[in-house]
């Protein structure tokens, strides 16, 4: 629920912010977005109506990227995988709602220049795994990325706001969201849990 309430908090800050220009893009957004959030909440009451235990919301990781890359299959995203088993597992809804909003966040850097290649990864690490999103854009302003997992904060396209509550709700479940890789042309969020390998080599 807390996922379902971020995305639809993203999806009205971006209403608020936006202007006549940005019509056509806000329009493209509600469209992919609401369908996406209709099904999740109606996953997420098919839950509640059977009273399932925490346990049953990990999910085969192998089931959960294939289903991801289906819905964004019209993006022109980079999907990558390595290392995943029949048994690995991870918590669906908290993927959810945080590879939503990290894959929307770098496709909006695509509007602004359509040359941007985005790239999403995931791995096994531990007992959890390892997602990580990476942009060919421009890097976050310093001021704006020291604030992301401290306080909500409203980017240019108002998607930026879901972050603080991404993080937040991450650490319920011992995974850490950070900003991993920040400079001009590698741009990388990286969800993972909190004891986990190191991180992936710079592409640069």
């Amino acid at each position: 629920m807390k996922n379902l309430l971020q995305s639809l908090s993203s999806l009205c800050s971006a209403a608020e912010v936006s202007g006549s220009d940005d019509a056509d893009a806000l329009r493209r957004l509600i469209q992919r977005q609401l369908p996406q959030i209709t099904q999740r909440l109606q996953s997420t009451l098919d839950k509640l109506e059977v009273r399932r235990p925490p346990d049953f919301e990990r999910v085969p990781a192998t089931e959960w990227w294939r289903t991801l890359m289906q819905r964004y299959a019209h993006e022109g995203i980079e999907f990558a995988a390595s290392g995943l088993q029949v048994s690995t597992h991870l918590p669906g809804d908290l993927f959810d709602g945080i590879a939503d909003n990290l894959l929307q966040n770098a496709l909006e850097k695509r509007r602004r220049r359509e040359t941007v290649r985005i790239t999403a990864a995931l791995r096994p690490v531990g007992d959890g795994c390892r997602l990580s999103v990476t942009d060919e854009g421009e890097p976050v302003p310093e001021t704006l990325a020291r604030q992301f997992f401290v306080a909500p904060v409203a980017s240019e396209s108002g998607l930026g706001v879901g972050l603080y509550q991404s993080a937040r709700h991450a650490a319920e479940f011992g995974y850490g969201l950070t900003l991993d890789r920040n400079v001009r042309g590698e741009v990388r969020f990286v969800l993972e849990p909190l004891r986990s390998a190191p991180p992936e080599p710079s592409t640069t």
